[in-house]
């Protein structure tokens, strides 16, 4: 057979497996079988009669013992087996567990997550949050995220990093690794709003396959636009009378705002009848595009009446209320109600006529020594008859202590003053006012007095604590006749403020020559000075809330955290540069406060015979307490001429 036919025959050799032969379980399982015929029993010795038999059973009863024992044998290696996966399994998880309660197992104290803030802000005044997060564990983090749900009124003008649909991916973070987030925005909304940020933190350990987080909240309290109402209207007026409302609005806050709405809500029967500027709708609203800081918003005169066969069933009904809402575009443009005034005029049948202004406006205020009121005693005939030798006064009802400079009181007319008690009249009769003489039928008469306050200088004999419950009442009369009862205006209520000031001055020496800065003086190009500003501020009358005093350092000032505080904290922010100190409260017998800080810089040749700005502005507001005022004052900025220090040399400009 040739070489190819024989590798056709070839077998393959495979190897067969045979299940390994083990006589003893042979047994046990042919035993097992008779042991279930049988129910178990084995017949005993005393039922056997054949000796073979006996043997034969002998013979069983050994095998039994060995089937016994195997069975035994096997019963214990399963305990066994079962056993050492019990505890196999038990020092797993008490591994896991003395692993994970070390501090292995992801937890809160793993990654922090803190929030930044102002505790409260002004409405549509920018501020910034700012996001702090930490991996603190020891594992790195494959992934993570921060998330945030901004606060109700909350209008987001930036943020560092971008911002993706509320999100930002952080990625890997290694231990200890640390970053930030900082959201910059204004909040707009109703004062009663809740406004809550919360920030959410979502990471998967490396050490431990699923995701894990941490929630953190932020509350910050909003406070009223420092926006006031300067109204005119009058305390009364007849049936058909013909009246003009006079509002406009001033700014008081170091904010700008824009497309300010203001709307009117009028009394059922009142009738609009035109205004200027014209209304932007219904009749009854106002757009104000833009009003600055500090400033005042042109005047807004609407003019109507009520009709002439009004009539009440009680005296009540004549009080006719007129309401005045500001509002501001919020979220999504949609305007919120940020301040309300509401005022009340009431129907008289008289056709005489009188009411006051006051520095501007009808309505109650407040006064600060030091100050000057502006009165204005307006009469009206609205009748058809002529009045003949009417009189007019105003009368100024204040407190036990006189805070009015009688011997600086402007009036052209001469009216004469006399004093009743506690009350100060000034009258005017037909010969210092011709008009009085004959008060034909829709004539109106105005009379201008400007009374000045005295200052702290001139009260320096006197406790000022003494004027704690100072105010004044003014109000205007027409007398008729000795025997006709006076026309008489309403009262206007002027409050004293508590008597509250800072002091700012950079110094290099102190009054008595010791150097507070460093470096040189005056300060040369190229080289680093250091001087020291001090704010002091003082308070007399009332106790103060939530003070603060703030200013901007620019840019080529260096903030170097050297500071000092009789109370209160100050805070210097890095993006904004804004340097505040904030009191939250100053009883009125704690008369100062006292702050310095130290500020450096390094002049460059281009500024070479050039002042250098030290600081802004410098802005205190305070509540005050009493009277519920939002008291401001601001100082002017502070540069290297060092007006204060009378021991530095030359004028405060660089040199090379």
């Amino acid at each position: 057979m040739d070489k190819e036919k024989s590798n056709f025959f070839k077998f393959k050799r495979k190897k067969i497996k045979y299940k390994k032969e083990d006589p003893i379980q042979d047994l046990i399982d042919l035993y097992a079988e008779e042991e279930k015929e049988l129910n178990g029993a084995l017949p005993t010795v005393l039922d056997v009669k054949d000796e073979n038999r006996i043997n034969k059973l002998k013979d069983e009863h050994y095998l039994k013992e060995l089937i016994n024992e195997k069975r035994q044998h096997r019963r214990k290696r399963i305990l066994a087996l079962s056993l050492t996966g019990f505890l196999i399994l038990a020092g797993t998880a008490l591994a896991g567990f003395f692993y994970f309660s070390s501090g292995h197992r992801p937890v809160a104290e793993d990654v922090s997550l803190t929030i930044e803030a102002p505790d409260k802000i002004q409405i549509n005044e920018e501020f910034s949050y700012t996001i702090n997060y930490r991996n603190q564990s020891s594992a790195d983090f494959l992934t993570s995220r921060v998330s945030v749900q901004y606060p109700k009124g909350f209008i987001l003008i930036k943020s560092e990093p971008e911002v993706n649909n509320h999100k930002w991916e952080l990625g890997a973070l290694s231990s200890g690794q640390t970053g930030k987030i900082l959201l910059t925005g204004k909040i707009i909304d109703t004062l009663l709003s809740e406004q809550k940020l919360v920030a959410n933190i979502t990471f998967e350990p490396d050490n431990f396959r699923s995701e894990f987080n941490q929630e953190t909240a932020y509350y910050v309290t909003l406070v009223a636009p420092q926006i006031d109402f300067i109204n005119v209207f009058p305390a009364n007026l007849t049936p058909g009378q013909k009246i003009t409302l006079r509002t406009k609005l001033q700014n008081k806050s170091a904010i700008d705002f824009n497309n300010i709405k203001l709307q009117y809500y009028y009394p059922n029967k009142f009738t609009f009848l035109n205004s200027t500027p014209k209304a932007y709708e219904d009749n009854n609203e106002w757009l104000i595009a833009e009003l600055k800081e500090q400033e005042e918003s042109k005047t807004i005169d609407i003019e109507g009446s009520f009709p002439t066969d009004l009539s009440f069933d009680n005296d009540a009904e004549r009080e006719q209320l007129f309401t005045l809402q500001l509002l501001l575009p919020g979220k999504d443009a949609q305007y919120v109600v940020v301040g309300e005034k509401k005022y009340s005029v009431k129907i008289i049948d008289q056709a005489l006529n009188t009411y006051l202004i006051v520095n501007g406006s009808t309505e109650n205020k407040t006064m600060n020594l030091g100050d000057e009121l502006t009165i204005s005693a307006i009469a009206k005939n609205n009748g058809t008859i002529t009045y003949q030798n009417l009189k007019m006064k105003i009368l100024i009802t204040g407190s036990t202590a006189e805070i009015i400079n009688w011997n600086k009181i402007k009036d052209e007319h001469f009216g004469k003053i006399q004093k009743l008690n506690e009350t100060k009249e000034i009258t005017w009769e037909s010969k210092q006012l011709s008009d009085l003489k004959a008060f034909l039928p829709g004539k109106d008469l105005t009379i201008n007095i400007t009374l000045p306050l005295k200052s702290v200088s001139d009260l320096a004999n006197i406790d000022l604590t003494s004027l704690n419950q100072s105010s004044i009442a003014i109000s205007s009369q027409i007398i008729l006749d000795a025997q006709s009862p006076a026309v008489a205006s309403s009262s206007v209520i002027l409050q004293l403020n508590s008597n509250v000031n800072i002091g700012t001055k950079a110094l290099y020496y102190y009054t008595d020559g010791t150097p507070v800065g460093t470096g040189p003086w005056p300060p040369r190009a190229g080289q680093t000075t250091k001087l020291k500003v001090f704010w002091d501020l003082s308070n007399d009358i009332h106790e103060l809330n939530n003070l603060s005093a703030t200013t901007v350092l620019p840019q080529n000032i260096n903030w170097i955290n050297e500071k000092n505080v009789s109370t209160g904290e100050m805070i210097f922010n890095d993006t904004s540069r804004a340097l505040t100190w904030k009191i939250n409260r100053l009883p009125d017998g704690v008369k100062e406060a006292h702050a310095n800080f130290s500020l450096a810089f390094t002049p460059q040749t281009s500024e070479i015979g050039t002042l250098l700005k030290l600081t802004g502005n410098t802005t205190l507001t305070a509540r005050d307490v009493s009277t519920d005022e939002l008291i401001t004052r601001t100082k002017s900025i502070l540069t290297t001429a060092l007006e204060l220090d009378t021991n530095a040399s030359g004028d405060g400009t660089v040199k090379p």
